[in-house]
């Protein structure tokens, strides 16, 4: 194909050979091919593209959590993983993730995935906002905490003490940070 001709194709068009060339990679007939990406285009998650079962992600979920609780957290982020890559729009796996690479040390792989639990959340659970600021601090990134502190206390629900555990610690770490 010439560059011109390659110019002037299409999303559509380019969708349409790249569901043809992986049909043919994995010698898929192209319907299922076809399938899967419109499934996957419309926001799809893997588990439910394969019809892996919401029990079998949750029992994922609990060894990771336990393996976690254990001390393995280098053991643990291969199930958090797996979970994610399975239902990436599940904020718990990531909050799990996050918490994995923060005790292995790996500080700005926990943020994003602390960031992305938050943010799956829309912000309304303070718990991964709190962890993420706690990365932000040991990554030096002060304005970065201060930022994500501030939005932590304003963050889930009044009547909710777990909430209102993670509200307080927040405007504590604030007042902290803001004497430095």
């Amino acid at each position: 194909m010439s560059q011109n001709t390659e110019a002037m194709q299409t999303p559509h068009d380019k969708a349409k050979d790249m569901v043809q060339i992986i049909a043919e990679l994995t010698e898929l007939p192209v319907e299922n091919v076809q399938e899967m990406y419109d499934k996957v285009s419309k926001g799809a998650t893997l588990a439910e593209i394969f019809h892996v079962r919401s029990e079998s992600l949750e029992a994922g979920y609990a060894l990771a959590c336990a393996l976690l609780s254990a001390g393995k957290p280098k053991d643990a982020v291969h199930l958090f993983t797996s979970v994610c890559d399975l239902d990436q729009n599940n904020a718990k796996y990531w909050l799990g993730l996050g918490c994995c690479y923060e005790k292995m040390g790996e500080l700005r792989k926990a943020s994003l995935c602390l960031a992305n639990a938050a943010d799956l959340e829309n912000c309304q659970n303070p718990k991964p906002m709190y962890l993420l600021a706690q990365c932000c601090i040991a990554l030096d990134e002060k304005e970065t905490a201060l930022n994500v502190l501030r939005a932590t206390m304003k963050a889930g629900n009044e009547n909710n003490p777990t909430h209102m555990w993670y509200r307080t610690r927040a405007q504590e770490m604030v007042n902290t940070l803001s004497k430095k």
